[in-house]
């Protein structure tokens, strides 16, 4: 007999991707033992979505004030790209930085392949369309860099011009193979399963194994209880 538990943390679900904790034991659990299981896989859900929060938090800073940089704000590209290469360079986990101008054009960038011509347009991109629409910092859903093919996730924050009108977007991007490094350890096992998914259900990381999953739907039946969940709690 085998008891299965998923706890799912869904604070701030609009700026934090979803942490899905899986304990599988192969053998029968019962009162304390089952107790002690759930708080050991609740407090490490906890540790994960504390983690990503912080990440959020730091990123979410960073782009304020590259927003309201008068470089950016005036659309200056050079000493633009400047300031974002000295930024990458001080954060190599940041797969890409970049500014868009409202049509989603890229002026201003730098990425880990840091190569000469412009990137491509992103305003198709969930994270632009939601950071205009919004006026707000969003984070994104799972993405393949178009000029790197690194599966990421994006951060944004609006900017405005000197006129004080919405004028662009900043952002970033995370590799997410660098975040699952970041997140990776010996508490993973085939009996303690960690997922991370985006706010449409698929999978941005999981450990261990996590190249098999990345990129793929979170499965259904456990997605349809998140989606309904108000509150951290377990789905057996």
């Amino acid at each position: 007999m085998s008891l299965s538990r998923r706890v799912v943390l869904l604070a701030g679900l609009t700026l934090l991707p979803v942490v899905a904790l899986q304990a599988v034991n192969e053998f029968a659990l019962r009162g304390a033992r089952e107790t002690e299981l759930r708080a050991s896989v609740a407090l490490q859900a906890q540790q994960v979505a504390a983690a990503q929060e912080r990440l959020t938090e730091g990123v979410r800073l960073m782009l304020t004030a590259l927003s309201e940089s008068k470089d950016i704000r005036n659309a200056e590209p050079t000493e633009c790209t400047a300031i974002l290469r000295a930024l990458r360079t001080a954060h190599p986990d940041f797969e890409a930085i970049g500014v868009a101008d409202r049509a989603g054009n890229v002026f201003c960038a730098t990425d880990r392949l840091d190569t000469a011509g412009p990137m491509p347009p992103v305003g198709d991109r969930f994270y632009f369309r939601e950071a205009m629409a919004t006026g707000r910092f969003t984070v994104g859903t799972y993405a393949v860099g178009r000029r790197t093919g690194v599966p990421s996730f994006h951060m944004a924050m609006p900017y405005r011009n000197p006129a004080g009108e919405t004028a662009g977007v900043v952002f970033v991007s995370i590799a997410l193979a660098r975040l699952a490094a970041d997140l990776d350890g010996p508490q993973w096992s085939l009996n303690r399963v960690m997922t991370v998914a985006d706010r449409n259900g698929t999978i941005l990381l999981r450990l261990p194994d996590g190249g098999r999953f990345v990129g793929k739907p979170f499965p259904e039946d456990i997605w349809r209880e998140t989606a309904r969940a108000s509150a951290p709690g377990t789905i057996d």
